[in-house]
């Protein structure tokens, strides 16, 4: 990754992104490249501002040939508030597109070419980033949805699936469309940086687990009463295989124990997701109990 900064956010640009951006005046589209560069930044300014509107903070950006990923760092009460970052992006483009058009049909836009480049890209960047594909915009809002319907593991399973297929249609489309039609490779590419991409970290510490608790609380705040559980695990219980226990609809109270049944602390998903967010997944219950003491 290469680092940069921008409104003072870490910006890493992935090797693929320069790559790709590199080509362009290679083949002679200079100006075209630093269009596409242009729209794709912008598109993840807009994260950016939509993050700085609600007050969360982001902590880096991760930028691909198609888009980004942003690292958000705090957990707010409302979980749509991800989905509103995360649809930012999409929504932008979308109204670049249409903004060009009305440009195209007011005369102020009078060159087919650039207008086409234009309009095409706007359009691919906001359409391809609502694929409910890791890492793209659409697969934070999908995991919103399962993580109100599924366990964390089940999420993390879900969503591994659904990005790799995504990523494989795509690869197909190309190859189809490379042997009957124009013989352009942009699916495939697509495809193949989605496949190495969904590898990564599909199940990231801000993902699912968090966005579960955060809906538990706005349920909680609007109703007022939840059916709750108590889940007694062992002190050397990793957290990760504790939280793939933890279900939506439920408030659980984690009781640790150690070998001989002992007592060692309570906890609540509170707790647990702290230890997500900061700690290291495979960290022991038990370690969270002294820590939290």
């Amino acid at each position: 990754m290469w680092q940069r900064q921008i409104l003072g956010i870490p910006v890493e640009i992935s090797y693929f992104t320069l790559i790709f951006f590199i080509l362009y005046p290679l083949v002679g589209l200079w100006w075209e490249g630093v269009l596409l560069f242009a729209l794709l930044i912008s598109h993840e300014l807009a994260h950016i501002l939509m993050a700085r509107a609600y007050d969360v903070e982001v902590k880096k950006l991760e930028i691909w040939p198609f888009g980004g990923v942003a690292r958000l760092a705090d957990i707010e009460e409302d979980a749509f508030i991800e989905a509103a970052i995360a649809l930012a992006g999409p929504v932008h483009n979308l109204l670049l597109f249409f903004g060009g058009l009305l440009l195209w049909q007011l005369d102020v836009f009078t060159n087919p070419y650039w207008i086409g480049i234009y309009s095409r890209v706007n359009l691919g960047l906001a359409l391809f980033n609502l694929l409910p594909a890791w890492p793209l915009d659409g697969s934070r809002v999908y995991r919103l949805h399962l993580s109100r319907i599924l366990s964390p593991k089940e999420v993390e399973v879900r969503l591994k699936l659904v990005s790799r297929l995504t990523a494989l249609f795509l690869v197909v489309i190309g190859v189809l469309s490379f042997i009957w039609y124009s013989g352009q490779l942009d699916f495939i590419i697509a495809g193949i940086l989605l496949l190495f991409a969904s590898r990564k970290d599909v199940y990231e510490k801000q993902g699912s687990f968090p966005v579960s608790l955060w809906q538990k609380k706005s349920q909680m705040i609007n109703e007022g009463i939840m059916q709750g559980e108590a889940l007694v695990v062992h002190q050397a219980t990793p957290v990760y295989e504790v939280i793939d226990q933890l279900t939506p609809g439920k408030i659980y109270v984690i009781f640790v124990v150690d070998d001989s049944l002992k007592l060692l602390g309570i906890l609540s998903e509170g707790r647990v997701a702290e230890a997500i967010l900061y700690m290291d997944s495979d960290t022991e219950m038990g370690d969270l109990v002294e820590k939290h003491c």
